[in-house]
């Protein structure tokens, strides 16, 4: 009886096995299947369709007065802060293009050649158009070339002292600014990678707009003269990317 036990239990076994393997064809016949694999084959090695990445480092620059000339011209150190969104694209196997909007926040101490103030700090915000061409041909790193276009509104905060009262005078000015940037991305997982980038930045030409004047926090009238100012500058940073 155990052994007509064992044989029928291995028969019931093996039609189990046939109706599991009929049904599974059933529902997913050969070409589906095969069109299945393939499709999550090419997920799994396609490029990021966007990207997100934040970056922070340091800035220089020097700033040109266009009307008073060299003479009331600045040099500025301070950090720049910012954030960029990709749609790429892969035209080839080997580059990898993203376009999206970036904008970035930073602050730079001013020291101009000939000036009564204590204090000179520029504050800074942009809002623009960032393109990446990256190489991705090794594996392991990948080189790339950043361009950046878009509109800048800086703010100039110059503090001092009049008679022993504290003085505050406060200007802005803007236009295009730019950034040509050299850099290499470095891969930690799949969706994370770390970069670092080096380049020139600077902006255009923007009329200087008079704010506020204070002496001891009292408003005071102040009649300034039409001024224009631009800058050019270096900028390094380095930043921290996902990708999905």
């Amino acid at each position: 009886s155990n052994i007509l036990i064992q044989h029928w239990t291995r028969e019931f076994f093996r039609f189990e096995c046939r109706l599991t393997a009929t049904h599974a064809l059933q529902t997913f016949p050969m070409p589906k299947f095969a069109i299945l694999l393939s499709a999550l084959s090419v997920l799994t090695t396609a490029h990021a369709i966007a990207d997100l990445s934040v970056e922070a480092g340091y800035m220089s620059s020097s700033l040109t007065n266009t009307v008073l000339g060299s003479a009331s011209g600045a040099d500025g150190n301070g950090y720049l802060v910012t954030s960029t969104i990709h749609v790429n694209f892969k035209p080839a196997e080997f580059l990898l293009i993203g376009f999206g909007p970036t904008g970035g926040y930073g602050s730079q101490s001013l020291k101009f050649a000939n000036s009564a103030s204590n204090s000179n700090v520029q504050a800074a915000r942009r809002l623009g158009a960032d393109a990446i061409f990256q190489v991705e041909a090794i594996d392991f790193i990948k080189p790339f070339i950043r361009m950046r276009l878009g509109k800048e509104w800086l703010t100039n905060t110059s503090t001092g002292t009049i008679s022993g009262q504290p003085t505050e005078l406060v200007t802005e000015y803007g236009a295009l600014y730019y950034d040509l940037m050299l850099g290499a991305a470095y891969p930690i997982f799949d969706i994370l990678s770390v970069y670092a980038q080096f380049g020139a930045t600077g902006g255009t030409t923007g009329q200087v707009t008079f704010k506020s004047y204070t002496v001891g926090g009292s408003p005071q009238t102040y009649t300034p003269t039409l001024q224009t100012n631009y800058y050019s500058g270096f900028s390094a940073n380095i930043g921290a990317q996902l990708s999905f």
